[in-house]
């Protein structure tokens, strides 16, 4: 080994001239070299949202994220975001425990007299309240996800919510492991996007272009297995002139990863 500290006799300092380099770290070195690993406190990024149950009047008090404090880590190629420190997907449903009516956030206000009647007549008489716990698991999230696709099913909701609800529920169901539970719900994510283009004005959904919900539907096809239908629905949006660039660029990237078997 090369004398690396050959000259230290000028500092008075020649005593360590044969100190070994890299000494084997302690764990108090290493406590002292590393960042402490910092605590997630999930109470840090919830809040609790009131509404007023537009079926029987009674205040719903439902944990909601504060999804501004929360860093996008990722962004499927379906669509699905992937935030940290926790998943915002898990709370996006609100039940009122006392009649049963259950719906997504932003759906949850949104109720005509004749959808009230309904909720009434089929979910409430037989509805039993369920406890869960204030930081919620991917099973309790999905059973949330079922209630409020339940309710959308009832309350004769457009094609394009339910259609929505199911999109969600898939992406729960795959975060879960349960790959034939996720087909099931893309294939009626499907179902409902291609009822909502024939039968709904734009925005669908009040959020989406026909652009956006074609691609969903490319999306649902490779989910559930159909290919060369999701590459003919990619196909159709890369030469289509309607398409937003980034849109375009998102379909052309999917259906070069479905050529090379990838996603």
């Amino acid at each position: 080994m090369p004398d690396l500290f050959k000259g230290l006799e000028r500092f008075g300092l020649d005593s360590y001239k044969d100190v070994s380099l890299y000494e084997k770290e302690t764990k108090d070195d290493k406590g002292e070299n590393s960042k402490e690993e910092k605590k997630i406190n999930p109470e840090d990024y919830l809040y609790d949202k009131k509404y007023e149950c537009p079926v029987c009047g009674a205040e719903v008090s439902a944990t909601t994220v504060r999804t501004t404090k929360l860093r996008l880590v990722k962004e499927g190629f379906d669509f699905r975001k992937y935030y940290e420190p926790i998943d915002p997907l898990l709370y996006d449903v609100v039940i009122c425990g006392k009649c049963g009516y259950s719906a997504l956030q932003r759906d949850f206000n949104k109720l005509r007299d004749s959808q009230v009647d309904l909720i009434k007549k089929n979910i409430t008489p037989k509805f039993q309240p369920a406890e869960y716990p204030r930081i919620l698991d991917v099973p309790s999230a999905i059973e949330r996800y079922q209630l409020a696709l339940l309710n959308a099913i009832v309350k004769n909701a457009r094609s394009s919510e339910k259609a929505y609800i199911c999109l969600k529920m898939g992406w729960l169901y795959r975060e879960n492991g349960d790959a034939d539970s996720e087909k099931g719900c893309f294939k009626e994510a499907y179902t409902g996007f291609s009822a909502a283009l024939a039968k709904e004005q734009t925005p669908i959904y009040g959020v989406f272009d026909e652009s956006t919900v074609t691609y969903f539907l490319a999306v649902c096809c490779y989910v559930t297995g159909d290919i060369d239908m999701s590459r003919q629905i990619l196909s159709k949006l890369i030469v289509s002139r309607n398409v937003p660039p980034k849109l375009r660029e998102r379909a052309r990237e999917l259906k070069d990863l479905l050529q090379s078997g990838g996603v």
